[in-house]
């Protein structure tokens, strides 16, 4: 079955047999459908910031990255983090989606001098 992934234009329920031509996505295993999102775009830095404050507590994480690789760190409770996720723009079509409950995340480049573009949504 061949799945396609492109730009992000909203939640839509997936259809229960996959036929060619249906939207098929990653969101289709929310539980509710959240109608918030907080959107960061930038160019990732080659160490950590400051953390990036999600509005309210997020549900899920979408992080999608271009043209190199970028290290993420979610947080909780807005002062401790998980531990590093790696997002390769050659892998998984530069995405990762994890269902998340937490307040914020901070990003940087894998490699010194290489500058990640980055796109993290989090939906509430």
């Amino acid at each position: 079955m061949a799945h396609y992934y492109g730009v992000f234009y909203g939640i839509r329920e997936l259809p229960k047999v996959g036929l060619l031509g249906r939207v098929v996505g990653y969101l289709g295993m929310l539980d509710r459908v959240p109608f918030a999102y907080d959107v960061f775009r930038d160019s990732a830095a080659d160490d950590y910031g400051a953390m990036l404050p999600f509005t309210d507590q997020s549900i899920y994480i979408l992080a999608q990255v271009w043209q190199q690789k970028a290290l993420i760190q979610l947080s909780y409770d807005g002062r401790t983090y998980e531990d590093e996720l790696e997002i390769d723009p050659e892998k998984n079509f530069g995405s990762m989606i994890r269902k998340f409950a937490g307040r914020g995340f901070r990003i940087k480049n894998k490699g010194a001098g290489a500058t990640a573009r980055y796109q993290v949504m989090a939906f509430r």
